[in-house]
């Protein structure tokens, strides 16, 4: 864990920085968590986004090449 005063490593569990003495208290404990649930959330969000794009994307170009193919045939009058 970081210090928010000076940017020391914290022992997990510890009281006060042993670098600058600031007391840390269970607010940025849990204030830390919510940000890297908020943060993991956003990027499962993003990471199905980019899924579904590319999903989207092979659906269209699987449904491009049924009508160019069949566009082809048609033409094909002599």
């Amino acid at each position: 864990m970081e210090c928010p005063a000076c940017k020391g490593n914290i022992p997990e569990g510890a009281k006060f920085c042993p670098y600058c003495g600031k007391n840390i208290s269970e607010k940025m404990r849990i204030r830390w968590w919510a940000l890297a649930l908020l943060a993991g959330a956003f990027t499962g969000a993003g990471i199905f986004l980019a899924y579904q794009l590319f999903q989207e994307k092979r659906l269209w170009d699987a449904q491009g090449k049924e009508t160019s193919s069949s566009s082809f045939e048609d033409n094909l009058d002599f």
